[in-house]
């Protein structure tokens, strides 16, 4: 479930948040060898300067830090010449006064990464655009983005992936104040994460399996030969055929241990049930009841 404060700030278009330095700087080493010369756009800065402006060229500041207030430029210019940066240019777009250049008005051609923290409220049309034009991308996106359409079929395409942090620390709002901080690791007002389609290191995401398969303790699905598998610390390490589990499993995918396969909406009806196509069904007291939330259907590939 998502934080009710974000999802309202998303639907008023009040989602402009500054990226707090701690989350950049424990995500971002990860990548230093991918970032070598590479051309970075840091877009959707929302700051005083909206058309694109070079920051960092050739081994040389070209801007003054102190006229953005965003964590990322600050954090990339101070490691560009140990991680050996070409370039880090910002642009960004004021919707109030209409100047600057739109996301999707970028020639990203010139670049060669983006990483930014986006506006939730064009979280999906920002990923189809960066993926549309085959750019490399570190970008901070809402949890419960796993379950938009788009998304989800960029993941079973192999075209992103969810980066190493668990979740984000919390935000800070133009004004400097904190906003989704302090908050227990694993709640709903810290469910962010970093997507992207930079290369991982998935010997880091061996999720270790302790349940065993009976069939009195997983439900098998009405509609789909598949069991339904309600958290993913259930997931079982002896069963053979496809799993029905939370899209909060991405958080913890990894490629060489598990077979993404679809979603429940992907999943074939049966002639025994003809119900909604847009979910699995499982069963109750002996009729076929709605499992409650959207299915990722897996298999274990290491049976």
């Amino acid at each position: 479930m998502a934080n009710p404060k974000l999802l309202k700030a998303i639907k008023a278009k009040n989602d402009e948040w500054i990226t707090m330095w701690p989350d950049i700087a424990a995500e971002l080493p990860n990548y230093k060898d991918q970032l070598k010369g590479k051309r970075i756009l840091c877009p959707c800065d929302w700051d005083a300067s909206y058309n694109e402006k070079f920051f960092y060229l050739k081994g040389k500041i070209k801007k003054k830090l102190s006229s953005t207030n965003c964590n990322f430029l600050k954090f990339l210019i101070s490691h560009a010449e140990d991680y050996k940066i070409k370039s880090i240019t910002a642009s960004g777009y004021d919707p109030k006064k209409k100047k600057g250049t739109k996301f999707e008005d970028i020639d990203y051609s010139k670049y060669d990464l983006i990483i930014t923290n986006p506006p939730f409220s064009i979280f999906e049309e920002f990923i189809n655009t960066l993926v549309k034009n085959k750019k490399n991308f570190l970008v901070i996106g809402p949890t419960f983005a796993l379950s938009y359409k788009n998304i989800i079929a960029h993941f079973l395409k192999k075209k992103i992936s969810i980066g190493y942090a668990k979740q984000l620390s919390g935000f800070v709002s133009r004004s400097g104040k904190t906003f989704m901080a302090n908050t227990p690791e694993g709640s709903n007002a810290r469910a962010c994460l970093w997507y992207t389609n930079l290369k991982l290191d998935y010997s880091r995401r061996n999720l270790i399996l302790t349940e065993s398969y009976s069939n009195k303790k997983y439900q098998k699905f009405y509609n789909f030969n598949g069991i339904n598998v309600d958290k993913v610390k259930n997931i079982p390490y002896n069963f053979k055929g496809i799993m029905g589990v939370p899209i909060t499993f991405l958080r913890k995918f990894n490629p060489y241990q598990f077979e993404l396969l679809g979603t429940g909406v992907q999943a074939k009806k049966t002639k025994r049930w003809s119900g909604d196509k847009a979910m699995l069904w499982t069963e109750k007291n002996g009729k076929p009841d709605k499992a409650p939330f959207e299915r990722l259907l897996i298999k274990n590939k290491k049976i």
